[in-house]
């Protein structure tokens, strides 16, 4: 899969943390989405870094979510019913299409009025929480390893290193339970 499907975007709601301005889509698929806006003073250059970046850290070994660039007309945009966001102050308000063409209005255009924007497709699972850079999960018995002493976290630190990647940190992350053949497992 490339991307979210063409045709009509249902937006469902807004993720509450990070300072980017983005909100989550349903496409015609079914898919859900991701999409992070670049602001006006760095047309395409966050959406760009984030694609790259998930693709090398992907050919190393690590699990990452599926980027990729999109364009979009914000006449493809309908807001779910059931669609919510937190205010500043932290409480869950209704999400409305003037929200949207806030963000979008201060997100650089082309000339036929398309956004380009970053779309980071949902990982399959259930959401548990944020990875924690030490210790050992609770609720996994198969995490026996205390996370600061494997060896797979002090080589991310060298590629995070070598990309200037300085927002490793576990908001940025997610752990997934996933259930496969009758088997539950954290990934």
């Amino acid at each position: 899969v490339d991307g979210p499907a063409p045709g009509s975007w249902l937006v469902t709601g807004r993720p509450g943390s990070g300072i980017t301005p983005k909100f989550t889509i349903k496409d015609a698929r079914g898919d859900t989405y991701l999409i992070k806006l670049d602001p006006a003073e760095f047309p395409e250059l966050p959406s760009s870094v984030e694609v790259i970046a998930t693709k090398i850290f992907h050919a190393i070994g690590y699990h990452v979510p599926e980027d990729s660039i999109v364009t979009f007309s914000p006449s493809q945009l309908s807001v779910a019913a059931t669609a919510t966001m937190r205010t500043p102050q932290g409480k869950k308000k209704p999400l409305l299409m003037a929200d949207v063409e806030a963000w979008l209005r201060a997100t650089p255009k082309a000339a036929d009025g398309r956004i380009r924007a970053l779309a980071s497709r949902y990982v399959p699972g259930k959401v548990v929480g944020q990875f924690r850079y030490s210790g050992t999960r609770a609720d996994d018995p198969n995490d026996i390893y205390p996370h600061e002493h494997r060896r797979e976290l002090r080589g991310s630190r060298v590629f995070a290193a070598w990309l200037n990647h300085d927002d490793a940190r576990a908001v940025n992350t997610m752990v997934m339970r996933h259930t496969e053949g009758g088997r539950r497992y954290l990934k």
